[in-house]
């Protein structure tokens, strides 16, 4: 979900790490990384391995 002054609503970004059982680091494509909560987030793949894929554990 973006922010922005934008009028575009929903950017695509790839998780980059797990920070807690809800939160997330996700790299957007303009190179910028942020924290966004799981509610702030939602599929853009259909794919069925799409859903097996294991998300990033987090290093602390």
């Amino acid at each position: 979900r973006s922010y922005g002054t934008s009028n575009t609503r929903w950017l695509p970004a790839t998780i980059m790490e797990t920070l807690g059982p809800k939160m997330y680091r996700v790299l957007l494509e303009d190179g910028f990384i942020t924290r966004r909560h799981v509610d702030q987030l939602q599929s853009h793949c259909r794919l069925p391995e799409c859903f097996t894929q294991k998300l990033p554990k987090s290093k602390s």
